[in-house]
C-alpha cells in the first residue's frame, strides 16, 4: 500500500464516522456507528 492510499482509506473512515454518528439517535448508537465506520474505513489493518 502505498502512502496516499492510507489517505483515502482514512477519509473513508472519517465519512463513513460522519454518516453512522449522524444516523444514531442516542449515545451507544452512536459509538456502534463509529466502530461500524473502523471496520468499513478499514483503519486497523
Amino acid at each position: 500500500m502505498k502512502h496516499e492510499d492510507g489517505a483515502i482509506y482514512c477519509l473513508g473512515a472519517i465519512g463513513a464516522a460522519v454518516y453512522f454518528i449522524g444516523q444514531a439517535s442516542a449515545f451507544w448508537p452512536g459509538v456502534l456507528g463509529f466502530l461500524k465506520a473502523l471496520e468499513n474505513g478499514r483503519i486497523y489493518n
